[in-house]
This record gives structure tokens, sequence and C-alpha cells, in this order.
């Protein structure tokens, strides 16, 4: 090999090694950054929280002194559980509330929306582990005390919901823009990075409807740009339990419809109710 032909050999390689740090150390940060890019909590005091959620007409929700978030409470035998999405914080979520208090069917029932830890005011770090064991304990705090229980899963809510259900049930499961596993959603986004060995936590939705038999309802954006709307797709065909896919076809992630008293809303709380109805 003459000079010439070395000395570009050389400087490919170069070029390679050079790729393969860039790359690497990308994957690093992501690595570990990758926890503020899943969870964008917003964060404010309990004064700030307390007027927000007034304006809403919630109150606040504690379970042993420690706040688990906000409850519009009715007067019927049966609960709805919330889990919201990754941003913002379950003060936000009243229109979840407005949904089941203005369909018939679920008008007394006392909804619930849950706060992670590390948003809002609760105390705490978002992850994967400790809203399972916050929710676990929020979970046993209702349930001797009603009849029925729905969970509700928004976006990475259904992680939530979804592992809930299944180890501890529940009478229907409502899942919004859900995904089957988080990282297929994050290999949506990032198809050239191994996200599978560099995720965290991997809220796996596939393996935990598994352990649970009841109806779950799946509510899906047909133009979601953050989780495909075949991810919710596999889901639903894995699921073997009693199930109701609907598809609101010009929806966006964040543009779901949540009218209340349409045709739409009213069946899924009709299925998720069917659940209730069995016991």
């Amino acid at each position: 090999m003459n000079g010439a032909k070395r000395t570009v050999c050389k400087g490919f390689v170069r070029m390679i090694r050079m790729a393969a740090l860039v790359y690497a150390g990308f994957a690093g940060l992501l690595f570990v950054s990758q926890r503020g890019m899943i969870f964008l909590p917003s964060r404010y005091s309990e004064e700030r929280g307390r007027e927000m959620a007034a304006r809403r007409g919630l109150e606040i929700w504690e379970a042993d002194g420690v706040f688990q978030g906000w409850m519009d409470r009715g007067n019927g035998a049966g609960a709805v559980l919330v889990f919201h999405g990754n941003a913002g914080g379950a003060v936000h979520r009243d229109y979840l509330r407005d949904l089941f208090r203005d369909e018939e069917a679920t008008a007394d029932f006392s909804v619930y929306l849950f706060e992670y830890p590390g948003y809002g005011f609760r105390e705490g770090r978002p992850s994967e582990r400790a809203f399972r064991e916050a929710a676990a304990k929020a979970h046993a705090a209702l349930s001797g005390a009603y009849d029925s229980m729905l969970l509700v899963g928004e976006s990475i809510g259904s992680g939530t919901a979804t592992w809930l259900a299944g180890e501890l049930g529940a009478d229907g499961v409502l899942l919004i823009t859900p995904f089957n596993r988080l990282s297929a959603a994050a290999a949506h986004h990032y198809p050239w990075l191994p996200v599978r060995l560099l995720l965290r936590d991997r809220f796996r939705n596939d393996e935990h409807l598994e352990r649970y038999e009841g109806p779950v309802a799946f509510v899906v954006a047909g133009q979601d740009s953050v989780i495909p709307s075949r991810l919710a797709r596999v889901l639903y065909e894995a699921y073997d339990g009693p199930k109701l896919w609907r598809l609101q076809e010009d929806a966006d992630h964040n543009s779901i419809y949540y009218g209340s008293g349409s045709e739409f809303w009213r069946e899924v709380a009709g299925f998720l109710l069917s659940g209730a109805r069995q016991e």
C-alpha cells in the first residue's frame, strides 16, 4: 500500500473512531438524563396547588397524613383512580374528573387524581418504582372504602394503571393513548439507539395485563405524534380479556376529545362498568 492509500485509510479509521465516540457519548448522555426527558413534572408550592385545586372544585386527598393528590368526592359506592400523563400535574387533569362526573353511569363516583412523587409539591423523585410504591399505598387506602374501583391511565400513566390492575385488581381499566412498552415508544423516536438496553424505567404494560382479566377500554389518537397508535394496537391485540377499542381518527396525543354526554364516552363508561356489574 502506497503512502497516499495509507493516509486515506488512516483518515477513514479516524473518522469511524470519532463517529463511534460521538455515538457512545450521546448514548451515555441520554442514559444519564433519561428521567429528565421522560418525566416532565410541574413543581409548585402546596399553597399554589391548593389555590389551583380550589378553582377546579377539587379537595386535597391524603392517606395516613401523606399527600396523595386531589379528589372530588361523590355519594356513590364507586371510585375512579386516575394516573395522569408524564407532564404537568394531577391538578391539571380536572377534565378527567369532569368526564366521569358528567356521565350518568358514574356521576356519583368519587374521583381521585393521583399525584406522582416528584410532581406538584409531593416529595420524592419520579421513577417507575416510585410510582408503583405510591400507587399501591393509594389503592390500599381506597379499596376498603368502595365497592368498585375503576383505574384510568393516561399516556405514561397507563404503565402504573396496568401494573396496579395486574397486581391488586380493578373492576375496569381505561387506557388513554397507551403503549405496549415504553421501550417501543422510545425506539420510535430514537431508532438508531439501543434504547431497550438504556432504559431504566420499563413500563411493560403488555406483561402487566397478562395478570388482569377485567374489562379494558383503549382510547387512542389516530394522529398521535408522541405514542404511535400502532403501539396501542399491539397492546390491545395481546390482551385476552374483555376489551373495547375506540380510535379518534383526527386526534393527536394531546387533543383527545373529552366532550361530556357524547355517545363515544357513554359507551366507554358502560363498558368499564360491566366488570363491576358482574361482581
